[in-house]
């Protein structure tokens, strides 16, 4: 095997800085790579060695990321495809760690959690007001129109 190249180790200890502050994806260490002007033959040599020493798994990633985003702040699962996309992350990849962490109870769970806070929040809201302003929150935070409907059509019967 070859010994790599002066930059190519400049490359790969610039990608391990990147790693030591945060978990990132394949892609975001690319793109800071890239904008730090290394070759991309280094950006490859890098990402390469940090995927077989296993810094670097975007599966992985993704489900972390659909954990921590379940315990600081609940979001439905297009909201956080749309957000793992941003973040480089490839779709089957997303799917299957939405697939895994996710699921139908755990999404009504979240939703009921959510618009129970809202709700509290806009206690002052009149009642007309409060469902179209619920369900477009709902909505922002991801979770679908079907289920937002549904569950603000329960939540307003009192």
């Amino acid at each position: 095997m070859k010994e790599p190249s002066r930059q190519q180790k400049r490359a790969l200890n610039r990608a391990l800085f990147y790693l030591s502050q945060r978990s990132q994806t394949q892609k975001q260490i690319e793109e800071k790579l890239a904008r730090k002007e290394f070759a991309s033959d280094d950006i490859e040599f890098a990402i390469k060695k940090l995927k077989d020493l296993e810094f670097i798994d975007d599966l992985k990633f993704a489900k972390n990321y659909v954990r921590q985003s379940l315990t600081l702040k609940p979001k439905g699962k297009r909201r956080l495809f749309l957000e793992l996309v941003r973040k480089g992350v490839l779709k089957d990849l997303i799917e299957q760690a939405l697939e895994e962490e996710l699921t139908e109870e755990n999404e009504q769970e979240r939703l009921d959690e959510v618009l129970q806070k809202y709700l509290k929040r806009s206690a002052n809201v009149p009642r007309e007001k409060i469902y179209n302003r619920a369900l477009g929150f709902l909505m922002r935070r991801g979770f679908s129109y079907d289920l937002s409907k549904k569950a603000l059509q329960d939540a307003m019967k009192d």
